[in-house]
């Protein structure tokens, strides 16, 4: 599998960020710059009007990535979303119509992936939970090639739910078989709540030690 390329094409923006204070935190993704966000703390947390920024929760903590670049490209499996979010140390989430694609700086990272999983319309608008597959070059351990199932279907709203979920969402799980780094099976749950084809809440999962809950903030929206 090869690397998308489009992750060094941003050198400024990436230098940009490499100049800002970092929060503090034992978890690489949760040492995101925040001084051109304005304050440490996430109750203080005012985005920038011109900035798209995306959320990451890990273990209850939030921090914030700033959107570097957003390309819709149209498959054979209709519209694509790629969206590429910077920290101010580097790391990187490359999401597809909100699912993640890559990770790159985390202390697990998704270097590559080969998959097809299904447009949020179809999984909608089948009877049955749609079935697919999905090849991960993982780090570390130099596990390429990790082959991962997955079954996706509609769902209810978790009742752990964030209670400012926008009104007339969808609710989509999908239940991923897989092998941890220990050679283990490994089987979980995901959820993303969708509005307009576009996932505005996930949960989500690189390692069964690094799950993280991403949403996305609105323009206008604060924290």
């Amino acid at each position: 599998m090869t690397t998308d390329l489009r992750i060094f094409v941003f050198p400024a923006f990436a230098a940009l960020l490499g100049l800002l204070t970092a929060c503090q935190g034992v978890h690489p993704v949760m040492d995101t710059a925040t001084s051109v966000w304005g304050s440490r703390k996430q109750q203080n947390f005012k985005p920038r009007a011109d900035y798209d920024y995306l959320g990451v929760s890990l273990d209850g903590r939030t921090s914030f990535l700033a959107l570097g670049y957003r390309d819709d490209t149209v498959s054979f499996r209709g519209l694509e979303r790629h969206e590429f979010w910077y920290s101010a140390q580097n790391e990187m989430l490359h999401t597809v119509n909100g699912r993640i694609y890559r990770a790159i700086g985390f202390t697990v990272e998704w270097r590559a992936q080969d998959s097809s999983p299904p447009s949020w319309a179809d999984v909608k608008r089948s009877r049955f939970e749609v079935t697919w597959s999905r090849l991960l070059d993982v780090m570390p351990g130099y596990r390429f090639g990790q082959e991962g199932r997955l079954r996706t279907r509609p769902t209810l709203a978790p009742v752990d739910a964030p209670r400012d979920i926008p009104a007339g969402v969808s609710w989509f799980e999908d239940i991923v078989v897989s092998t941890a780094e220990d050679n283990q099976v490994w089987e979980f749950r995901q959820l993303f709540a969708v509005l307009s084809d576009q996932v505005v809440y996930s949960e989500q999962c690189l390692s069964p030690k690094v799950c993280l809950r991403l949403r996305p903030l609105p323009r206008e929206g604060s924290v």
